[in-house]
């Protein structure tokens, strides 16, 4: 009895945080139901598509139309990622149209085939969604002022995409210059007047990416434009100085003077300071936030600046400061969303163990633990975590590295047919490499100690009849697909996905489903030799907080990784040397230590209620590997 009310307790918590959450997030993402978020698919002559949110005031209207802005995330993410630019906007009067890049989220795979960075080449879609709000018939929306705005692989699909048509109005005048144009070599008002026409962007503002040092390369300039760039941006070490310092970076300044023209030339950047003027095309500003690459779209002084720029170049209604941004409570909502979401796993396997079908997957629990009888037992288990933990620190960038060896193809941003997304390629090939180090471990210790006293396959959680095998199979399909069922419902209902940070459980296009089964195999090598070790070696008798051990042990190394990363990012100015190439990969390292948590909990539930570790390796793996390929990149190569 107090077994099914303690069940109870904490199925009534995770529901209150879910729907909590849920809701909460909606309230910030909408403005309190001020602004109404449409979804769409953008189609192209290719049959590809671009999947957008549209954030729409209610203050929009055909007989008041607002200005819109595009919106890109970074890469191996999402459209949400942009919520802080669209929230802000948005809440302001401004439409918003945030994309998935091609080849993320519900977009399609870009229609390149094997070139890397192809995705990049098209403005990850950027141009497309801007061409066809240019030519759409939405009433609500004043096309003679256009913003874009994007991060990272976005920021530079936002240069991209400016540069794109400040390419057509240079062509153009180039061509009213031309001793054979209508006002031969002197170009006339209505010469200029079309070259202008062309370019449709109103303004940009591109985040954590930096143009070129050289004001030679800013021909195509010819509207309002901001860089945002955080001080301790991880990719500092590829800036001229080799440092997030914009107040003397030769691409800052030269950004600016490129605007300001011969003679009115900076030798130094003031960082939120206006240069030249919007009239003209030449206004420009440089923001130098103190976060990181990262954290930037986390960071209230990043969704400051947009507000501060774009309010100089678009109508905006700014009765609401600046300073005054409400972007984090959507997140911190959706965090406590996902949260709820993840304590009902377990509680989803209880549930569904009260069928009589899957009742007969339970066997007895094991009476047999291991036990630390003596100071060389005591060295062996605390010796073990302590080998893991140096591992981890050690191994685990050059072992993500292989990517490049394994999928070469992918690692340098090609488009394959099987194993399209380069992080999780990362993370599949790391997770098989500590699983064999820890099935190495617990081979020695058995073979050594468990052997000896009797252990049996039944008292490690392994004996299973194939008719329970499939029964466990069907368990944790089971449960995933209640687990994502819910999250469409979510999605459908509230309008948001369940995110916190770089971790999140959102809706998922058909082809992710091809990408799960062929990832499902690296993460279940991983999620077994987890289940084994937490429920057998590592389960200690009479050892008091021994799940937090586990949970603690199995996170401690991609904890000091990120730690000694972000430390020595934080005092030098850039990062560490030996793992700067890749620091993308060691930041998946923290959506990763929130996956390992839960999961060690999740297993040692499922084995405590099943006496088998089948279970609790399937539910993990299933959902986990679908997380991880549902929420990054897919360069998937079509026909």
């Amino acid at each position: 009895m107090k077994s099914k009310n303690t069940t109870k307790i904490w199925l009534c918590i995770a529901l209150c945080l879910l729907v909590l959450g849920s809701f909460g997030s909606s309230m910030v993402r909408t403005s309190g139901g001020k602004v109404q978020l449409i979804e769409m698919n953008i189609p192209d002559n290719s049959g590809t598509f671009i999947h957008a949110t549209i954030f729409k005031p209610k203050t929009a209207t055909a007989e008041n139309p607002a200005p819109v802005v595009v919106s890109c995330h970074g890469y191996s993410d999402s459209g949400e990622k942009q919520d802080f630019a669209a929230i802000e906007l948005s809440r302001r009067g401004v439409v918003v149209v945030e994309m998935d890049a091609l080849s993320h989220g519900l977009s399609s795979t870009s229609t390149f085939d094997s070139s890397p960075g192809s995705t990049f080449g098209e403005a990850c879609g950027m141009i497309r969604v801007v061409d066809f709000i240019a030519n759409s018939n939405i009433d609500y929306i004043d096309k003679s002022q256009i913003g874009i705005t994007g991060h990272s692989m976005g920021g530079h699909a936002t240069r991209a995409c400016y540069e794109y048509y400040g390419a057509l109005e240079k062509a153009a005048l180039e061509e009213a210059a031309a001793p054979d144009s209508e006002g031969g070599e002197e170009i006339t008002d209505e010469e200029r007047a079309y070259a202008a026409s062309l370019n449709i962007i109103t303004a940009a503002v591109a985040q954590s990416s930096l143009p070129s040092v050289n004001v030679e390369d800013y021909g195509n300039f010819f509207r309002p434009m901001a860089l945002i760039y955080a001080v301790y941006d991880e990719g500092n070490f590829w800036c001229a100085n080799g440092d997030g310092d914009m107040r003397d970076a030769p691409e800052a300044i030269a950004f600016i003077n490129a605007a300001l023209g011969e003679g009115n030339e900076v030798t130094e950047v003031v960082p939120g300071k206006f240069y030249g003027s919007v009239e003209d095309g030449t206004l420009r500003a440089v923001y130098n936030p103190a976060t990181t690459h990262t954290l930037e779209y986390l960071t209230p002084a990043s969704g400051t600046a947009l507000l501060e720029f774009f309010s100089q170049c678009i109508d905006m209604d700014m009765s609401t400061p600046a300073g005054n941004t409400v972007f984090l409570w959507r997140f911190i909502f959706s965090g406590l969303g996902l949260l709820g979401l993840a304590m009902l796993i377990p509680l989803l396997v209880i549930g569904l163990l009260q069928n009589q079908f899957f009742q007969k997957i339970v066997v007895p629990v094991s009476e047999k633990k291991m036990r630390l009888e003596n100071g060389r037992d005591k060295a062996i288990f605390w010796g073990s975590w302590l080998l893991l933990t140096v591992v981890t620190v050690l191994l685990l960038v050059p072992v993500i590295r292989l990517d490049a060896k394994i999928f070469p193809v992918v690692a340098n941003m090609g488009y394959a047919r099987m194993y399209t997304s380069v992080n999780v390629n990362s993370f599949a090939i790391w997770d098989v490499f500590i699983a064999l180090v820890t099935l190495a471990l617990f081979l020695i210790l058995y073979f050594t100690k468990l052997k000896k006293e009797g252990w049996t396959a039944k008292d490690l959680g392994l004996s299973i009849s194939v008719r329970q095998l499939i029964r466990a199979v069907v368990l944790a399909l089971s449960v995933g697909c209640i687990y994502y069922a819910i999250t469409f419902a979510v999605s459908f209902l509230f309008h948001v996905d369940l995110r916190f940070w770089a971790l999140s459980a959102k809706p998922f296009t058909v082809d992710k489903i091809s990408m799960w089964l062929q990832y499902l195999p690296w993460f279940f090598v991983y999620m077994f030799v987890q289940a084994l070790v937490t429920n057998t070696t590592n389960r200690i008798a009479g050892q008091k907080k021994n799940l937090l051990i586990n949970v603690l042990g199995n996170i401690l190394g991609l904890i000091l990784i990120i730690i000694f990363a972000y430390g020595y990012l934080f005092i030098v100015g850039t990062s560490f040397p030996a793992w700067a190439t890749a620091w993308d990969r060691v930041m998946q390292c923290c959506p990763f230590i929130m996956y390992t948590a839960a999961s060690v909990i999740i297993t040692r539930k499922c084995f405590e209620k099943t006496g088998t570790i089948w279970v609790g390796a399937f539910v993990n793996a299933f959902i986990v590997t679908m997380m991880l390929v549902s929420n990054t990149s897919m360069f998937l190569l079509l026909g």
